[in-house]
């Protein structure tokens, strides 16, 4: 990796249509242009991008047994998501609270009595 190679990737993905300036709190939209702009007023815009297409997702799961970790399981899973305006939105969102909020002893059933086996 030389000094070329870094300053070629700076230039082609640090352009100004790949940055999200974001603020928080007490803060005038006139200050944050004028803080932006003394920040970031240097900054090249990039050249037209070409149409991308939606990229292929490959669920997977990956499951590996070691013994010595003790009696947990450590695990994950995961699965396409979809866009805030289809129809599968709330069904997506209902999964996520279900699935992926899941905390050990705490909730409405405790996990020592719940009929839940992945909590189980």
């Amino acid at each position: 990796l030389t000094d070329a190679h870094l300053k070629s990737y700076v230039d082609t993905n640090y352009t100004a249509e790949n940055m999200v300036i974001a603020a928080s709190g007490p803060l005038k939209h006139e200050q944050l242009v004028q803080l932006a702009s003394a920040s970031f007023g240097g900054v090249k815009a990039g050249g037209p991008k070409p149409g991308s297409t939606k990229p292929y997702f490959c669920g997977a799961e990956l499951i590996y047994r070691n013994d010595e970790m003790g009696p947990l399981a450590y695990l994950s899973v995961g699965w396409e998501g979809v866009p805030w305006r289809s129809p599968d939105a709330v069904t997506f969102m209902v999964m996520e609270h279900v699935i992926g909020s899941y905390k050990k002893n705490t909730g409405l059933v405790p996990g020592n009595i719940s009929g839940n086996r992945v909590v189980n």
